[in-house]
C-alpha cells in the first residue's frame, strides 16, 4: 500500500510542476507581448504629442529620416536644421519610430536607454550616442520580439 501512496503522491507533483510550466510559457508567449503593446502605445502617445508641440513650435513639418542597411528600412525621429542643439533626453523617453520590414518591425517606438526596462519596451537608443536625425552613429540596443498571436 506504501507503493501506491507515494506513486500518487508522485503523480500528483508532477501534474502541479506541468502545469506550472505551462503557464510560465504562456505568460513568456502572450503575457509580454501585451505589455510590450501596452508599453509601445504608451511610447506611441507621448511621441505624437511630441512631435505635434515641434511640429507647431518649427512652424513646419516634421519628416522621418531614413537611415538603414537595405531598402525599407527606416529610422525617423524630427529633422531640422536644429538637431545639433538637441539635447540628451531623458532615460525612458520615446525618440522615433524605427521600421525594418525585412523582420517584422514596423514603425516601433526607440526609447531612450538600454537598461532592462527600456528594452522590455521597445527597441533602446545608447546614451552617449547620436540621436536619430543627427550626423553621427545612431545605436539601438536590441530588443526581443515575441512571437504575435494574431
Amino acid at each position: 500500500m506504501g507503493g501506491m501512496s507515494a506513486l500518487r503522491a508522485t503523480g500528483k507533483a508532477l501534474c502541479v510542476v506541468g502545469a506550472l510550466l505551462l503557464t510560465f510559457v504562456a505568460y513568456q508567449l502572450w503575457g509580454t507581448s501585451l505589455s510590450e503593446h501596452s508599453a509601445q502605445a504608451r511610447l506611441r502617445a507621448e511621441l505624437n504629442v511630441q512631435l505635434h508641440r515641434h511640429r507647431t513650435a518649427s512652424g513646419s513639418p516634421t519628416t522621418p529620416t531614413s537611415v538603414g542597411a537595405s531598402e525599407g528600412d527606416t529610422l525617423g525621429a524630427p529633422a531640422s536644421s536644429d538637431t545639433a542643439a538637441i539635447s540628451s533626453p531623458p532615460v525612458g523617453s520615446p525618440l522615433g519610430y524605427l521600421s525594418i520590414p525585412r523582420i517584422g518591425m514596423n514603425d516601433d517606438v526607440i526609447v531612450e536607454g538600454v537598461g532592462t526596462d527600456q528594452l522590455r519596451q521597445g527597441p533602446g537608443h545608447y546614451p552617449g550616442t547620436a540621436l536619430p536625425g543627427q550626423s553621427g552613429n545612431v545605436a539601438i540596443g536590441p530588443h526581443t520580439r515575441r512571437p504575435s498571436t494574431t
